[in-house]
């Protein structure tokens, strides 16, 4: 018998739906909807709630990667796109969430994956997102004199 290994335990994957389908489990009700834009890339729309449950399933079930966070600025509210890929299958993943812009909050996921630290740091800076749990919430991009409440990619109105 072989030893059982963690690359074991992660799902093989021949298309993006069974991921899909999976983060709907895992999720329950905090899964909202989901768009293909072919049958190797998903967008899935979550609460915010659920971001923590959702990076540890792909990361733990499905060895996917965090390739970048970014975050848009949608005049009352904040998207923030978590790109994760699948590499040895050729998958991409994006899991969108949303903030009010008068609460801009969510769990970090540092934790989970600490190659989100810098971005998760470069988002408050800029968008004044605050990542709940960071652990090193810091300045890594604006001067030390820059004013506390002001984000640069924030917009105005």
């Amino acid at each position: 018998m072989l030893p059982l290994t963690a690359s074991s335990l992660v799902h093989t994957l021949s298309n993006i739906a069974p991921l899909v389908e999976k983060l709907r489990s895992v999720l329950g009700d905090r899964f909202q909807k989901y768009s293909m834009r072919n049958e190797r890339r998903a967008y899935v729309y979550i609460r915010k709630d659920g971001i923590r449950d959702c990076v540890k399933a792909l990361f733990d079930q499905f060895g996917a990667r965090l390739s970048t966070i970014s975050a848009v600025d949608r005049k009352f509210k904040f998207d923030v796109l978590y790109h994760f890929t699948i590499d040895q299958q050729g998958l991409v993943a994006t899991i969108c969430v949303s903030t009010s812009k008068q609460a801009a909050s969510l769990d970090s996921v540092t934790g989970i994956l600490p190659a989100a630290n810098w971005i998760e740091r470069e988002i408050h800076e800029l968008f004044g997102i605050k990542f709940v749990g960071h652990p090193s919430p810091g300045k890594l991009l604006t001067s030390d004199d820059w004013p506390e409440d002001e984000y640069p990619l924030r917009r105005i109105g």
